[in-house]
């Protein structure tokens, strides 16, 4: 019954940690099991969680496109902590 599907999926499937459990459940991946069922479920999850959130704010949910421009104080923040370790890095690799 299991022939048709790719060894990933059937490993995932046959698994007797997660034997019983639904792989479309975000329990099942929190339990542990991250095969490819439950990553794909776990990433559609979110994805659903955006969209439905844009749809309710009026806005439209265009993967990728509505993430926010990167906060300046937040940008100047990053930069001035990879320059302050920057020496310690240099120094760790000789």
């Amino acid at each position: 019954m299991l022939d048709h599907l790719p060894d990933d999926v059937r490993e995932e499937l046959l698994d007797p940690k997660y034997f019983g459990r639904r792989h479309y459940s975000r329990a099942t991946y929190a339990k542990g099991c991250h095969g490819p069922l439950c990553k794909k479920a776990e990433r559609e999850r979110t994805r659903w969680r955006t969209e439905e959130k844009a749809e309710e704010a009026g806005r439209a949910y265009i993967p990728g496109e509505n993430r926010r421009p990167e906060d300046p104080e937040i940008l100047e923040a990053l930069v001035w902590y990879l320059r302050a370790i920057q020496p310690k890095v240099k120094a760790k690799a000789s």
